[in-house]
C-alpha cells in the first residue's frame, strides 16, 4: 500500500477510489461549507432565543463546532483542489423559525441529515488523514443531534409543566369563593 506524508508529518495510507467519487465529494464539500456557515448563523440566532444560560452554553458549543467544521472542509478542499473554495458559498442570512422549540426541531433534523450527507464524502477521501477529519465531523454532528434532542425534550417538558400548572391553578381557583380574577 502506498503512503502519503500528510499534515503533521504522519504517514497515512492512500486509498485508490473512483475519481468520479472524489469529484462528487468535492461538490459535496462545497455544499457542506455553505451548510456549516448557515448552521453557524442559525445557531447564533437560536442562542439569543434560548431561555436559560445552560441552553445558551450548549448551543454556543455546537455553533463553535460548526465553525471548526467549516475550517476543516475548507482545508480539505484547498489541499485536494489547490485552490480556496469560491467565496460565493458565503451565506448572508438565515430565516429563523416561529419559536425556539421549532428552531430546536429544525436544528435536530438538520444535524441528522448532515450525517447522511457527509458519509459519501468520507468514503471518497484519498487518505486516512482526511477520513479521520470526516470521522470527527460526523461524530460531532451525531453528538449535536443528541444534544438538540435533549434540549427539545427539556423544553417540551417545561412547556407541558407550565400548561399543567396553569390548568391546575384554574381548577383550584374556580372552586374558591374568594377568588377574583385580576388583570395586570
Amino acid at each position: 500500500m502506498d503512503f502519503y506524508n500528510g499534515p503533521m508529518d504522519n504517514s497515512y495510507p492512500i486509498f485508490y477510489n473512483d475519481p468520479d467519487d472524489l469529484v462528487k465529494a468535492l461538490e459535496l464539500i462545497k455544499k457542506a461549507i455553505e451548510g456549516e456557515k448557515e448552521d453557524e448563523m442559525f445557531y447564533t440566532q437560536l442562542i439569543q432565543a434560548a431561555p436559560t444560560e445552560e441552553q445558551k452554553r450548549i448551543i454556543r458549543s455546537i455553533r463553535d463546532d460548526e465553525k471548526k467544521h467549516d475550517a476543516y472542509f475548507r482545508e480539505i478542499y484547498e489541499d485536494l483542489v489547490g485552490d480556496v473554495p469560491d467565496r460565493s458559498l458565503e451565506v448572508t442570512r438565515v430565516i429563523m423559525p416561529i419559536d425556539y422549540i421549532s428552531g430546536l426541531g429544525r436544528a435536530f433534523a438538520g444535524e441528522v441529515q448532515t450525517v447522511k450527507e457527509y458519509r459519501p464524502i468520507r468514503e471518497a477521501m484519498p487518505n486516512q488523514y482526511y477520513r479521520d477529519i470526516l470521522f470527527e465531523i460526523i461524530t460531532d454532528e451525531l453528538r449535536h443531534a443528541a444534544l438538540y434532542n435533549n434540549l427539545l425534550i427539556m423544553n417540551q417538558n417545561m412547556t407541558k409543566d407550565k400548561y399543567e400548572d396553569k390548568q391546575m391553578n384554574n381548577k383550584m381557583n374556580k372552586g374558591n369563593k374568594n377568588y377574583k380574577m385580576y388583570k395586570r
